[in-house]
């Protein structure tokens, strides 16, 4: 125990050595392979850190210097010239815009990791689902008025989905936007919810370009960005990844099914709720 004591006062940070002592009685070996597997852990989390902080860095220095570079404009010419301050002003409201999500991005992913979200007591029901799905096709309508938008629900009475409302639109809304934005002229749009055992399947389904095999086992990583996203400037690769720890938050799933040049689709798998005497008579059965 003195020797493994000593070994362990003498492990330094970051990429540390690890406990190599032989002939150890089997509990104390079993101690240093705990001990080991744990130093493994940590710098797997601190490169991750690491990671995360070097992607964070770069998407902001894109729009950083963008507005540094309109405001150099602005300095020297663009007070007596409209042709240089209209479309510098613009381009600058437009990335501090981005900014901003970017920002608050980064603040709801920091919450989902530090705070426990309180247990659903509430949920949504078939009435809820509906008349939520009804307000995002009218919003998407307004964007892509050319797509055909349909929902439904089939939820049994008394069932309700376990995840905050707001929670599940703000979800619901990033993979609309998502759908839409990669759906040709004259496509459809397909939100549906059922009950699939113990949970709810909620699914959003378009007929769009689909996801290429390469980019699919990647979509939920941070900042991820395929070709297409790259080359448009759009999006930061936050949000699918914010919609993972949303729903895994509550317990559930997500997953995406997609073939590239036939569409995609989104599914969420989350617990069900039910009345108390529902849940006794199941029991009983």
């Amino acid at each position: 125990m003195q020797r493994l004591m000593a070994g362990i006062q003498q492990v330094e940070w970051r990429r540390a050595g690890r406990l190599r002592f032989e002939q150890l009685p089997p509990e104390l070996a079993s101690l240093q392979q705990s001990i080991n597997q744990l130093l493994d852990r940590i710098d797997d989390a601190v490169d991750e850190q690491r990671r995360f902080m070097a992607d964070a860095s770069h998407e902001l220095r894109t729009p950083l210097a963008i507005v540094a570079g309109h405001a150099n404009l602005l300095r020297r010419w663009g007070s007596k010239n409209a042709r240089v301050w209209e479309p510098a002003v613009r381009n600058i409201v437009l990335e501090v815009e981005r900014l901003q999500k970017l920002v608050d991005q980064l603040l709801t992913m920091s919450r989902l990791e530090e705070e426990k979200l309180p247990p659903v007591t509430e949920g949504i029901d078939q009435r809820g689902l509906e008349e939520l799905f009804v307000r995002l096709s009218e919003d998407a309508a307004v964007l892509r008025p050319d797509l055909d938008m349909e929902a439904h629900v089939h939820l049994t009475p008394g069932a309700r989905v376990a995840i905050e409302r707001d929670r599940l639109r703000q979800v619901l809304v990033g993979l609309i936007d998502n759908a839409i934005r990669h759906t040709r002229e004259g496509g459809w749009l397909l939100l549906a919810a059922r009950e699939e055992g113990p949970m709810v399947r909620v699914s959003v389904s378009d007929n769009g370009e689909g996801i290429p095999a390469d980019v699919l086992p990647h979509i939920f990583e941070r900042f991820y960005r395929g070709d297409a996203a790259r080359a448009t400037g759009k999006g930061s690769g936050l949000g699918l990844a914010i919609s993972k720890q949303l729903i895994e938050a509550y317990q559930g799933k997500i997953y995406v099914r997609s073939r590239e040049g036939r569409g995609t689709t989104v599914i969420i798998l989350l617990p069900t709720l039910r009345p108390m005497h529902m849940r006794d008579e199941r029991s009983e059965e």
